[in-house]
């Protein structure tokens, strides 16, 4: 077994300045990581927490934010109660993986970001992540990388389209390989990997339909300009015709970094004093289905018996709401692997893999009652 190194040597590498500009978690990350590249191996048990914050006398709230930043690079691996395990990229493998990601709170990232650390660490792949933030250019963002082409392959995961389309632009000037993950690129500009929108909303359609439901109303409470909302309205409304339903789509106006539970909560006295009442209210995000939920507990109105909420995306919190969330799910891990085989690959046409969702059934949907 591989022995720790001394951690005697944070009192030589690791100075924390409390009075610079640069938060202290990242300070300490980034002596922490230095110290991992050159004085541990792949494999060994790293300081833990209470031991650090002995030794550098900082608080354990910042050691811990600087850790688990490290394991997202991919750098550790973090086991409750067993403390941490170093990882390194294979030699085999001469490349690192950026991720740009936008500065937001969002369960889907946080568990997209966990697989990619995952299925990195399993191809022997070195992950630093950069965060994205409101307004940010793309060439301020594009700034952040480190290393050349040669060094680093780029995924830009779930960031504003305008943003996205920026980094193509940049990155490509570059000459770095890149894949967008979950926000579409004009002219397939680079590949492409996301959840099959469409096919998700004919799950859902179907799933409404099973229980009886005729008045479905779609609302859009994210973003209009993003791809994934356009497919999900379109086949909102084509199932709807092929069918001859009626079509109704009621739209929130929600703009980028805009909070979407909030732009649906606004909506839903229209959604429901419609002429016709829906029997079903399908939103294209979790957020606007917690939304909807909220608003008709307080309205004494009870879901699903009155009327059934299904949202898209399964957000942890779904199977928390009451009641439960019905919902569409997706595979994480599959999204990641079939990524990094796409950033693997040296040239070649721009590809767009498709993963198609689940149905999640909870307790938001029901029959109708006659």
């Amino acid at each position: 077994m591989l022995t720790t190194p001394p951690i005697e040597l944070l009192d030589t590498l690791v100075t924390p300045d409390p009075a610079s500009d640069t938060p202290l978690h990242a300070q300490v990350r980034r002596a922490m990581r230095r110290i991992i590249d050159e004085h541990f191996e792949d494999g060994q048990q790293f300081w833990t927490e209470q031991a650090l914050v002995a030794r550098m006398s900082v608080s354990q709230i910042t050691i811990r934010r600087a850790l688990n930043d490290l394991a997202k690079d991919g750098v550790l691996v973090r086991r409750t109660s067993k403390g941490s395990l170093v990882r390194k990229p294979k030699p085999a493998l001469d490349y690192r993986v950026g991720i740009f990601v936008p500065k937001y709170n969002s369960d889907i990232l946080r568990n997209l970001l966990d697989h990619f650390a995952q299925a990195c660490h399993d191809r022997g792949h070195r992950m630093q992540t950069f965060f994205t933030h409101k307004g940010q250019r793309a060439s301020e963002a594009f700034s952040a990388l480190e290393y050349t082409p040669e060094q680093q392959r780029v995924i830009m995961l779930g960031n504003p389209e305008p943003l996205t389309h920026g980094l193509v632009e940049v990155l490509a000037d570059q000459g770095y390989r890149s894949v967008s993950v979950e926000a579409t690129v004009p002219n397939h500009a680079t590949d492409y990997v996301g959840v099959d929108d469409a096919e998700g909303i004919r799950i859902a359609m179907r799933h409404l339909m099973d229980l009886g439901h005729r008045h479905i109303t779609l609302l859009v409470n994210e973003p209009e300009r993003a791809a994934a909302v356009v497919k999900r309205r379109l086949m909102f409304e084509q199932v709807a015709s092929e069918l001859k339903l009626p079509a109704t789509v009621i739209s929130c106006g929600t703009q980028y970094w805009d909070n979407a539970h909030d732009t649906a909560y606004a909506a839903m006295p229209t959604v429901w004093n419609q002429e016709k009442r829906p029997t079903a209210v399908l939103t294209v995000s979790d957020a606007g289905a917690w939304a909807a939920l909220k608003w008709f507990a307080e309205q004494e109105i009870s879901v699903p018996d009155e009327v059934s909420v299904m949202g898209f995306d399964n957000d942890r919190l779904s199977q928390f709401m009451r009641p439960a969330l019905t919902t569409l799910g997706r595979d994480y891990g599959q999204i990641a692997d079939k990524a990094l085989e796409a950033l693997a690959r040296q040239s070649g046409e721009p590809v767009e893999l498709l993963i198609p969702p689940f149905l999640i059934v909870r307790e938001s949907t029901g029959a109708v009652r006659v």
